[in-house]
């Protein structure tokens, strides 16, 4: 009966200053579950600009302003393309990084005593195209 987050950064330091997003894919279709996370609500990402991460970085909801959700475990079998997320990465081209916090946010437990989490692999790939 523990609330968690995740923090993810993707290195989009190659992208150069001035370049213009055209599309944004977010590939998170290898994990697994614990529990029944889905009756948290919607999995959401949210671009996050953390330092070194910290108690201050957990964002209890609700919380607006998502930039990707994914509400079944059959949606995010299949690569996240949302215009959000153009917006998202088209904020932070010049920089070195974009980082997003990873959340259900309609319930931060369900009270049952039981783990209900997704876990993701080391393969999470962000696939952007780009006009220099």
């Amino acid at each position: 009966n523990v609330s968690f987050q995740g923090f993810v950064a993707f290195d989009i330091s190659t992208i150069p200053d001035g370049a213009t997003i055209k599309d944004v894919q977010l590939d998170l279709t290898d994990f697994d579950t614990l529990g029944q996370p889905w009756g948290l609500g919607c999995l959401r990402l949210y671009k996050q600009n953390y330092g070194d991460l910290d108690a201050t970085d957990y964002q209890a909801g609700p919380v607006l302003g998502a930039s990707a959700k994914v509400c079944t475990k059959e949606d995010l079998k299949e690569v996240i393309d949302e215009n959000e997320m153009i917006t998202a990465l088209q904020s932070q081209v010049g920089n070195n990084r974009v980082r997003f916090r990873v959340q259900f946010n309609e319930q931060a437990t369900d009270g049952d005593g039981v783990a209900d989490m997704i876990r993701f692999s080391d393969h999470v790939h962000l696939l952007i195209t780009y006009i220099p």
